[in-house]
């Protein structure tokens, strides 16, 4: 690694740890992209390479009084994010939250009696799940490892490990190619990728980080993240780093559905 480069991750380190300063435990290689709140009454435990987004959008960490939040290793998080404890929620390794999740172990209130006090659920992500953007994660809520969740849903209650769901509330889908005539793999990679980047129109195939602004390393897990629910296969960031086209991301699509 060259000097410059390697100074340069140093810092970023540090200021990504300064950052998390008031977390109870953060691991090594973290990143944080933009300013995150971070309220800590309680406990929050950060595993290693844990990344967390709070541009364009603020996410934030809030750990009540006796509230718990722990996450594991490998683990990203989106921009404008809310992760709420009162009770207990964990993140497991390898799970990615997209953009403008909300996860909240309790309702705050009791409906109809100002007075009660709302009861709190604990939420367990596991290992290796992939949440969608806009998803809203209810007190209860457990989610088995390698399950997926689209974009929008609302979880309530216990999602199957490996399980796909969508839907307000979350219902499980089928997997595999859709059966439209006109959505070839082609086509659904070029509207992900219209979705993940917030472009006007459905990109050219042809077009790469090089011609699309909102490719960055943000982009990048928009649009793995968006693959892999829109499929139903696993990709891995090393691979997606190998991508500088759309059709480089068809190609990486294709193998994986004939791996499948």
């Amino acid at each position: 690694m060259r000097p410059a480069k390697a100074w340069s991750n140093a810092a970023r380190s540090l200021v990504s740890r300064v950052l998390l300063r008031k977390c109870d435990r953060v691991g090594a290689d973290v990143t944080v992209r933009g300013r995150p709140v971070i309220v800590n009454e309680g406990r929050i435990t950060i595993g290693d390479r844990f990344h967390i987004s709070a541009h364009p959008v603020m996410s934030n960490l809030s750990a009540q009084r006796g509230g718990s939040i722990k996450i594991g290793d490998d683990v990203r998080i989106a921009h404008g994010s809310s992760i709420s404890a009162m009770g207990s929620i964990t993140i497991g390794d390898g799970s990615r939250l997209g953009a403008f999740v909300l996860a909240m172990d309790t309702d705050y209130h009791v409906a109809g009696d100002a007075s009660a006090k709302a009861s709190i659920s604990p939420i367990e992500i596991g290992r290796g799940v992939r949440i969608g953007n806009r998803v809203t994660l209810l007190r209860g809520t457990v989610i088995g490892d390698g399950a997926t969740i689209l974009d929008g849903s609302l979880l309530a209650g216990e999602i199957a490990a490996g399980a796909r769901v969508s839907g307000v509330p979350a219902q499980p889908i089928g997997r595999g190619l859709r059966t439209f005539a006109d959505e070839t793999v082609d086509f659904r990679v070029r509207h992900v990728a219209q979705r993940a980047f917030g472009l006007a129109a459905m990109p050219a195939l042809a077009l790469g980080y090089a011609q699309i602004s909102a490719w960055d390393s943000l982009g990048t897990l928009s649009l793995l993240l968006g693959l892999e629910q829109e499929f139903g296969v696993p990709l891995g960031e090393e691979q997606m780093r190998q991508v500088q086209t759309l059709a480089d991301a068809a190609a990486v699509i294709s193998n994986a559905l004939e791996m499948a």
